[in-house]
Order: structure tokens, then C-alpha cells, then sequence
């Protein structure tokens, strides 16, 4: 049947119902986006609710949803009919009456999708189907939110950019008023058989809808019928019909001749002084980039004078530094991604509105040698961050040990406490092929005899005595080891000796060489105790930097490309596991089942994979996403119980399990085939695989108390990390 921006359209025969039904089908690109797929199919769950009653409220239908592999699809009603876009292209302006009558059934179906608290977001003619007997229908309920515009992805925007409300384009937070501005450009195209606002490319467009007047209405129309146009199109939301019942008001009383319902009284217009003064403090919205206050100020100075000075020309300027943000973000984000045409492609475009904006040619510089942005400098998404920065006493601190919200999480506590100390071992393990750094001890003469304490060292000591020593006297200094301490290293109780004279104490001065620098950020929980509950933070591995991404989460886990966490989120409107944006804007939710814990993504960060007891026996059970859903994995048909997944980088899980009588630590396919034991015992859990791939960090109380250990994937190796009787 034709095709749209964001899948194909077929007529098919349901088989079932014996009737014809329309086939939206995503084109295949949308397959491959897990985040897009969530959002279709949640919203196309919204639509069919909503459309329980839809042919009486002027609404297709949606019937249902599902895919088949990587063919994605919904099942719509047939409309017998044409889109109102193929109308006005045949026929050019429509009679004023009838235009009304078209409009009046959208404000309809707006108004009972705003009692729903249902906003379209994509009003406009290829949305509205006329029938043959000139009743309405609207497509896309819901829908509109799964896409972005494909020619202004790049600002998050949702919607047509040749209907969209001001407050749209600017990606701001949109309610039903939006849609009576998109049913606004609508009415003025059938009137006129024009758009308000034309332009050679979506931003001129958009640029428009921000700041400009539209063109007054030509013809012969009744002074009601341009009112009420003019009304759907004011620039401010307040300055709108609040409601489509107020709409709808207002086109019956034009169709039968009467004049508009009152309105509140505008507040009185400014005189001279107070446009100077409203443009003075314009110029200081704009020159502090606070470009909405600025657009509000100015459109109120051409509310009162359309020719006031250089208003005209200072929105158009706006405009511009919005679109220059937006790009700027963007190539930013492509840097980080390594999606170097893309980045070239938008430095273009920066370029061609201002060839010395920012650092645009360091980032050509960037993109041309095909090289990332410093990891100081990755933006985690296409707006500014809002992420607070933590207050500076908690800047590099450890996190404080938790408390118990409450006895019935003792567990769920424990485990992301054990969870911290084995990423911190995995952090660590990322030296182990390294060069250790060396430390070097220096001795010198003390008149007491009495050994003092040794320096800590990371990994080795050699020690260098100023004086000749005598074979007839030893000290011992105490290598203390660190939770990270890599394998081979010296543990607690192992001591190196040198010799020196019986006479003298030799008192060691560490001056540390050059080694290796562990580089990167980490992730962790942090315990509230005045809300009692866990914030996200992240931090550089020196400490550094540190900011929190989200409250109310727990258990992060980095994507590869380190500007994306997967989390468990404890609000109470989005409770489950959710992929974010390093800002803390939430881009995905994996799901949202409460028991939903310990979320671990795979090394390509495609596939996630967790454990829940959402089950009515509450046992653990492993799941993973297929896609953009998420099922239990199995084998042999039955649902696998286990604990703590993780990934290895050649693609299989390592949990806490049990093969038959035999616990510990599991390694097993993605699809839960070929399992066998790393390591037995009965408390071994949280593990987490080694970049490489050649060595599994996991904590376990085999000696008494939690501590972390290290294996080999093929069960050699074992070794214990840490020795702390306090865990």
C-alpha cells in the first residue's frame, strides 16, 4: 500500500477473522536497534489500548504486534480510503466548511487520546485517513514516540518538522497543546493549500515555527475561521486552546456562523520603554545561551512591533546557535562511536554555518585521522549533561559500607557489596601481563636496633642499602597486599629479606619508578543513609572526576564503549533494569520486573543477560534478551536457576549454579548448551571474566568469610586475592 519513514505497508487477509487488515512492517535497519524495538513495542501496546474504541473516536485500529525473527510488524485496520496528504495534493485548498468538519474529527480523537493522557506528537496529513463517506481516521496513536525524525535525529526531536510545535523542535517536554498546534498547520493547509512555514531544509522550517508569524490566511474565509487558525498556532502553549474540547468549540461555532467563545483578556501590550526593555534583556538571554528565554522575549517585542529593529534577524541568529549545539553534540558523539563519516559529514554542516565555531577543526582534525575523542572529553549523549558533580569530600572516596534498608534485602545487599570488591578485582586483573611497578627501597643508619615498619608495595621490593651490609643481621620488611593484588604476587606473611649491619636499622625510603597506568572509569553503589537507599556514581580508576550518573540504582555495568551503563533502577515509577546514558538519561529498559538483579552485558555489548526470582517458587532463574525481549534460557527445555550471570569474551555466561549435585561457578553457551564447572563449592558467586578472557574473579566464603578469588576458565589457577577477616 506505500510506505513511510519508518517501515512499508501491505494489505493482507487475516485468515482468522476473514478480514482485510493493513501490515505495517519495519524496514530490516530497525531490527538492529534494541532501544527503538523496546519503545515500538511498548508503544505499540499503548496503541491497542487505546484503540479499543477507536472507530467511535475517530481512531484506527491496532490489533496486534509481534515479530517473527527480525521481521518486526503491527496489524492495523484496513481504511478503505486515502490520506489526506494525497487529497490536498489532487485537489489543492479545501472549502472552509469542509476543512473544518476534517479537523474537527482529529480534535476528536485528540481529546479522547488526551483523556487516555495520550499525546500523538506527529499530527499531520499523512497521519489522517478519509474515507469515502469524508468520515476521519488518525493513524500512529502511540506509535509516533518509538522515532525520531530522520531529519532532525540529531536534536532527539519526535514529530514532522513541517507541523511541529515551537516546544517540540526545541526538544522540550510536549503536552495535547502540542498536537492543537500540529492540527493548527494542518487547518491552514487545507485552507490555503500551503504550509505556514516552507523552507529549503528542516532547519529553515524549524527556525520559523520558533520565532515567525505565519502569513495571514487569504481568501474568502469567515473572520471566526481565521481566529481560531491563528489561535492553534500561537507560539506559547499558554497562549493556545488548552484543550480539543476548547478546539472543537470553537470550530463548531464557526460552522454555524457564530463568533469565537471569549477568551481570557490578553494582558495589556508594552509601551516603547518596555520593548527597549524587553530587548535589553533578550540581548542578555542570548548572550548567556539561554535561547528559549530569549525567543520568549523577543516574540513578545513582535507581538506589539513586527518591525521592531533587528528582532527578526537576532531569532534567525538563535536559530542558527541551536542548530550549531545540536550538530556539535552530535559529532561529538560520533567521535566517541568511531563513526567517522558521520562526524565528517556533521562538521560539514557546522562548517557551513560557522567555519570557526568551538574546536570544530581539532574535531575534523579528529575524524579525519580516525582517531576518538580523549576519554576526558566523551560526551555520553546528544544533550549537555545533568549529571551533578558530587560534592568534593566525596570526590575519590570509597563508598561507605552499606546499611540495611531493611532484613528482607540482607541479601540483595551482600551481593552488591561482594559484586564491588570482585569488579575491583577485575579492574586489577587488567595489569596482570604487565611489568610491575618497582619500588625503590633505600637504607639507611639508626642508632636504635629496633627494626621499623617497611613500605607497602604493589607488587615487588628491591632493596638498595646505602652502606655496605654485613651477612650477620637481617630485616624483614611486611608486604601488605591489596584487594587488587595480581597473581603471583606477594600475599600477607610473606616477607623478603636483605642484610645490613647488626648495629644499624635500616629504615626504608619507597621511591617508586615508572611503571605501568591503569586508565579508564569505574562504576559503583553508593549507600545513602539519610534515604537509605543507592545512588550510581563514576569515577576515573585514580579517583578522580567522580559524578553520580543516578539515584535510586544499583549494580552498573559498563558497555564496551564506556558512555552507557546497564543498572537496577528503585524508583518507583521505574523500577527493573535500565541501559543510561552516562547523563543518567535512560535510553532502554530491559525490563521491568523488580526481581530483575545483577545485569551483565556481553563483550560486544549487544546481549544482556541477568537473574530474577520473579517466579512464584522464587528461585533464580537466568535471562537473557533475544533482541528486544527477554526470556528465560534453558536447556533441555527447562528454565536454568542460577546466580550473578556474567560474560566471558568468547560469548559464553559464567553464573552461580549447580550441574545436577555439583555448585559453584558455571560456564555455559549463550544458549545455555555445553555447561561445565570453573570451581566448586557452595558459597562461590558474583564472577566476573578478565578482558582477555584468561582469568575469573568470584567471591566465595570457602575460608570463612567473603573474600575474592581468581581461577583460570578451565578450573587451574585458583588463588586467593584478599585476606580481610572483617568481610
Amino acid at each position: 500500500l506505500g510506505s513511510g519513514g519508518m517501515a512499508w505497508v501491505y494489505l493482507a487477509q487475516d485468515l482468522r477473522e476473514e478480514r482485510r487488515v493493513a501490515i505495517k512492517i519495519l524496514y530490516p535497519q530497525y531490527s538492529q536497534d534494541l532501544a527503538f524495538l523496546q519503545r515500538f513495542m511498548q508503544e505499540a501496546k499503548l496503541a491497542m489500548s487505546l484503540s479499543r474504541d477507536a472507530p467511535q473516536q475517530s481512531i484506527v485500529q491496532v490489533l496486534d504486534y509481534g515479530s517473527d525473527r527480525d521481521t518486526h510488524y503491527l496489524v492495523m485496520e484496513f481504511v478503505p480510503g486515502r490520506d489526506l496528504g494525497q487529497i490536498l495534493a489532487e485537489r489543492g485548498p479545501l472549502p472552509w466548511q469542509e476543512a473544518l468538519r476534517i479537523g474537527r474529527q482529529v480534535a476528536q480523537a485528540l481529546a479522547y487520546a488526551n483523556r487516555q493522557g495520550i499525546v500523538h506528537r506527529d499530527i499531520k496529513p499523512g497521519n489522517i485517513m478519509v474515507l469515502p463517506d469524508g468520515s476521519v481516521r488518525v493513524l500512529d496513536f502511540g506509535i509516533a514516540r518509538a522515532r525520531t525524525s530522520p531529519e532532525l535525529t540529531l536534536s532527539g526531536f519526535v514529530g514532522s518538522p513541517n507541523y511541529a510545535a515551537p516546544e517540540q523542535v526545541m526538544g522540550k517536554r510536549v503536552d495535547i497543546r502540542a498536537d492543537i498546534y500540529s492540527l493548527g498547520v494542518v487547518l491552514y493547509r487545507m485552507l490555503s493549500g500551503r504550509l505556514p512555514f516552507e523552507g529549503d531544509t528542516p532547519w529553515a522550517v524549524v527556525n520559523q515555527h520558533i520565532a515567525a508569524p505565519p502569513p495571514p490566511l487569504e481568501g474568502d474565509l469567515p473572520e471566526a475561521v481565521a481566529a481560531l487558525v491563528d489561535k492553534a498556532l500561537a507560539k506559547r502553549p499558554e497562549d493556545r486552546f488548552q484543550t480539543p474540547e476548547e478546539l472543537i468549540e470553537a470550530l463548531d461555532a464557526a460552522l454555524t456562523g457564530h463568533d469565537l467563545p471569549p477568551a481570557v483578556e490578553p494582558p495589556a501590550e508594552e509601551g516603547a520603554a518596555d520593548l527597549d526593555s524587553l530587548y535589553q534583556q533578550a540581548q542578555e538571554a542570548a548572550q548567556a545561551g539561554a535561547w528559549q528565554q530569549a525567543i520568549d522575549l523577543y516574540s513578545r517585542i513582535l507581538k506589539v512591533d513586527p518591525d521592531y529593529g533587528d528582532v527578526s534577524e537576532q531569532l534567525t541568529y538563535i536559530g542558527n546557535q541551536i542548530r550549531l549545539e545540536t550538530l556539535y553534540r552530535a559529532v561529538r558523539r560520533a567521535l566517541h562511536r568511531e563513526q567517522w563519516n558521520q562526524a565528517l559529514k556533521q562538521i560539514a554542516q557546522i562548517e557551513a554555518l560557522d567555519p570557526d565555531y568551538r574546536d570544530v577543526a581539532i574535531l575534523r582534525a579528529l575524524a579525519e585521522k580516525q582517531e576518538p575523542l580523549p576519554a576526558d572529553e566523551q560526551g555520553g549523549g546528544e544533550f549537555p549533561t545533568q549529571v551533578d558533580a558530587a560534592p568534593p569530600e566525596e570526590r575519590g572516596v570509597q563508598p561507605s559500607p552499606p546499611e540495611e534498608p531493611q532484613r528482607s534485602n540482607r541479601a540483595l545487599w551482600l551481593l552488591i557489596a561482594a559484586l564491588a570488591l570482585a569488579v575491583a578485582a577485575g579492574a586489577f586483573l587488567l595489569l596482570r601481563e604487565r611489568p610491575a611497578p618497582v619500588a625503590v627501597t633505600t637504607a639507611t643508619a639508626s642508632a636504635t636496633p629496633t627494626p621499623r615498619p617497611s613500605a607497602t608495595v604493589t607488587a615487588s621490593a628491591t632493596v638498595a642499602p646505602t652502606a655496605t651490609p654485613q651477612p650477620t643481621s637481617t630485616w624483614t620488611p611486611t608486604a601488605t597486599a591489596t584487594p587488587g593484588a595480581l597473581p603471583g604476587a606477594s600475599t600477607p606473611g610473606e616477607t623478603s629479606t636483605a642484610t645490613a649491619s647488626p648495629t644499624a636499622t635500616l629504615t626504608p625510603t619507597v621511591t617508586p619508578t615508572r611503571g605501568p597506568v591503569l586508565r579508564g572509569r569505574i562504576a559503583f553503589p553508593r549507600f545513602d543513609p539519610k534515604r537509605h537507599t543507592y545512588d550510581v556514581y563514576a569515577c576515573g580508576v585514580e579517583g578522580t572526576g567522580c559524578r553520580r550518573v543516578i539515584s535510586e540504582a544499583s549494580q552498573p555495568d559498563f558497555l564496551p564503549g564506556g558512555d552507557r551503563l546497564v543498572v537496577h533502577s528503585w524508583k518507583a515509577n521505574d523500577k527493573g533494569l535500565w541501559l543510561i546514558g552516562l547523563d543518567g538519561r535512560p535510553i532502554w529498559k530491559i525490563s521491568d520486573t523488580i526481581e530483575a538483579a545483577r545485569p551483565s552485558v556481553d563483550f560486544q555489548g549487544q546481549v544482556y543477560v541477568y537473574h530474577s526470582r520473579q517466579e512464584a517458587d522464587r528461585q533464580a532463574r537466568l535471562y537473557r534478551t533475544y533482541g528486544a525481549e527477554t526470556r528465560p534460557i534453558r536447556r533441555e527445555g527447562s528454565p536454568i536457576l542460577g546466580l550473578a550471570p556474567a560474560w566471558l569474551p568468547d560469548g559464553r555466561i559464567l553464573y552461580s549454579g549447580c550441574l545436577g549435585d555439583d555448585c559453584g561457578i558455571i560456564a555455559m553457551r549463550a544458549d545455555g548448551s555445553a555447561p561445565r564447572q570453573v570451581t566448586a563449592g557452595g558459597s562461590e558467586t558474583n564472577p566476573e571474566a578478565s578482558p582477555d578472557g584468561r582469568w575469573v574473579a568470584f567471591m566465595s566464603r570457602r575460608d570463612g568469610n567473603w573474600e575474592v578469588y581468581l581461577v583460570q576458565p578451565d578450573g587451574s589457577g585458583l588463588r586467593r586475592l584478599t585476606r580481610n577477616p572483617a568481610n
